[in-house]
Parts: C-alpha cells; sequence; structure tokens
C-alpha cells in the first residue's frame, strides 16, 4: 500500500477520454483530441471513460453491467499504466 500512495495524483491530463477521442487500431487505442487537456487529479482520466463505456442500468443491469465494467476497466487501465 505504500507504493500506490506514494505514487503522483496529480498531473497532465487528457481531460476528456469519451468515444470520440479516441481510436481503435486492431489492439491498440490512440487518444485525440487535446483540447480539454489540464492539470488535474490522474483517477479524472479514469474515472470520465468509465462514466461513458458502462452501460446506464436501465439498458444493461446486474451481472452483465459488472462483467462489462471489470472488463473495460480492466482493459483501460492496463493501457492507461502503460502510457503513464
Amino acid at each position: 500500500m505504500t507504493e500506490v500512495n506514494d505514487l503522483p495524483k496529480e498531473g497532465l491530463i487528457q481531460g476528456d477520454i469519451s468515444p470520440g477521442n479516441y481510436l481503435n487500431d486492431k489492439d491498440k487505442a490512440f487518444i485525440i483530441d487535446y483540447g480539454e487537456t489540464e492539470y488535474s487529479w490522474f483517477v479524472s482520466d479514469i474515472a470520465t471513460p468509465l462514466s461513458y463505456e458502462i452501460p446506464i442500468p436501465w439498458v444493461v443491469s446486474g451481472d452483465v453491467r459488472k462483467e462489462i465494467a471489470k472488463l473495460y476497466y480492466s482493459n483501460f487501465l492496463n493501457g492507461y499504466c502503460k502510457e503513464k
């Protein structure tokens, strides 16, 4: 836990990682549109796309929604950590 607490909490982030701001090419994603770049918490760059990609409860609910969230979060975080 000490290692996590020692990590930087804030810095320069893209600020708007949404479905319209990244391109997919096979197994890679490329973030584009840096018009909302800002100095903020790194968690914002994780929470924003997560809020766009997890289906709203009245469309997909229960275990299916949880599995989508786990899969998206895991893949997103793996890529995000490689680039940080």
